[in-house]
């Protein structure tokens, strides 16, 4: 499904905030459009028009070159355009602000001149990117953002009321009320799309809810109770025994507990006294309490060692990235197989009809035919969230196949959505085992579902009936 703006197509706004190309030096180029905090006119320049609010913005018929923030702009006016401009028709134009003004979801502070420059150059890669910007899913949309502006990045932001403690301002405002940030970046990361840049902090997450609301307690090892004082405690040099001083107390003196001696083998008054630790619920006296991690959303707790430590770091578009957005493994999401040792599945059925005639001479020469079968994988084909989710899947499986696969095999599909393995001198069982496992894994649960997966082996010579070629054995193990 596509994603839903909350502003009307640009071709549908009504026309009524025209742009003089008289006052432009060139026709043909849009203006940079400038925000401002009073309605003084504004001097005719070339390529620049004043606005005044968000109203004259909407009549707009022609795409501009940007927006620009004035310094007469108060803060709060400026983040609400901001937070307008990102989730408009126009979210992808260049907002630049004054330079001293500070706005997280701006592109850079800049003078009216390097403004200019700034949106040529965006408009430039646009046209090189030669993808509309409209009805995109957040995935691309995030993409197609971060690739008209070299080198930008994705930034976090400490937000305390936040789940995560971090977010990312510019996704949030991209994204339509539907989306999921969180995992549309998480997924995005898997597939590698965006790569952390820059470390800005590390985070602990509950290993039941994920949250990163952690207080950390110290309680008593024996009995978990968080009534905990420190005392001064005083030895027994004759036993040994360590404890409170008020275990030792008696009406005529000081006397150890458990061996009966008494002073001056209790303690030694010119020495500093034994710091330790009691429990006021059990009693039990300790030198080093426990910690304890509370989840402060779900109420989980545990060890400190349970929970899941994160990086947070600013995020930017890889090669991958790139080529995702221009050419698109969301056109032919099945073609990420085909750089798995692929061969084309009539030379893939001749090597496998060799090696059937080479264990006609020599029966140790045995093979592994393994066959991983996609269903329902018209999903991919829809466009929604669902299937961008499931195509950058689909690439880091194919990626941890790879690893899998040794020089020596060939991999083919047939019908599209059939991938075969030959694996000479191998194992089917044990590579069927391989893989199961790598779909076992919680980032693959809902590939596996959407698309029911299923992987078959099959070992030769053990498996081979009596006269079956290459074609005949495949027909019996795809079923």
């Amino acid at each position: 499904m596509s994603m839903q703006l909350a502003m009307p197509a640009p071709q549908q706004i009504a026309a009524s905030f025209a742009v003089d190309a008289a006052d432009l030096a060139d026709p043909d180029l849009p203006p940079l459009l400038i925000f401002r905090a009073d309605s003084a006119p504004w001097p005719a320049r070339p390529r620049e028009r004043a606005v005044h609010q968000w109203a004259d913005v909407a009549r707009l018929t022609e795409e501009p070159a940007g927006f620009y923030l004035g310094r007469g702009l108060k803060a709060s006016d400026a983040d609400a355009l901001l937070d307008r401009i990102r989730r408009s028709p126009w979210w992808y134009l260049p907002v630049l602000s004054a330079p001293g003004r500070t706005a997280p979801l701006a592109d850079a502070a800049a003078d009216l001149v390097d403004a200019l420059d700034i949106c040529d150059r965006a408009r430039a890669a646009r046209e090189e990117l030669g993808l509309s910007p409209n009805g995109l899913p957040l995935i691309e949309r995030l993409l197609y953002f971060l690739q008209v502006r070299e080198g930008s990045q994705l930034w976090p932001e400490r937000d305390r009321r936040h789940k995560l403690l971090y977010r990312y301002p510019l996704a949030e405002a991209l994204a339509s009320p539907h989306d999921d940030v969180g995992s549309c970046l998480a997924t995005m990361l898997r597939g590698r799309l965006l790569e952390p840049a820059k470390l800005v902090d590390r985070t602990r997450h509950c290993c039941r809810c994920n949250s990163a609301h952690i207080h950390f307690v110290e309680v008593c090892p024996t009995c978990g109770g968080l009534d905990i004082r420190t005392t001064a405690a005083l030895p027994c040099f004759a036993c040994g025994y360590v404890a409170p001083e008020s275990d030792f107390l008696r009406r005529d003196g000081l006397v150890c507990p458990r061996c009966d001696a008494a002073e001056p083998n209790i303690g030694v008054d010119e020495e500093e006294p034994i710091l330790q630790q009691v429990c006021g619920h059990c009693q039990k006296a300790f030198a080093t309490s426990v910690t304890q991690a509370h989840c402060l959303d779900c109420d989980h707790v545990c060890s400190p060692d349970e929970l899941e430590i994160r990086e947070i770091a600013s995020l930017r578009l890889t090669a991958a990235g790139q080529a995702y957005l221009r050419t698109g493994s969301r056109q032919q999401p099945l073609a990420v197989f085909d750089t798995l040792n692929s061969v084309q599945p009539q030379e893939f059925i001749r090597t496998v009809d060799w090696a059937l005639a080479a264990q006609s001479r020599r029966a140790e020469v045995g093979f592994g035919l393994l066959l991983v079968s996609l269903h329902d994988t018209g999903l991919l084909q829809d466009g929604s969230p669902l299937a961008t989710r499931l195509t950058l899947s689909l690439a880091e499986f194919a990626r941890q196949l790879r690893g899998l696969i040794r020089a020596s095999d060939n991999t083919t599909r047939i019908n599209g959505d059939r991938l075969w393995f030959y694996l000479p001198f191998s194992d089917a069982l044990g590579a069927r085992r391989r893989i199961d496992g790598v779909l076992a894994l919680a980032e693959f649960r809902e590939l596996v579902k959407e698309l029911r997966i299923d992987v078959r082996g099959m070992q030769l010579p053990e498996r081979r009936n009596s006269g079956e070629d290459a074609a005949a054995l495949m027909k019996r193990l795809g079923g």
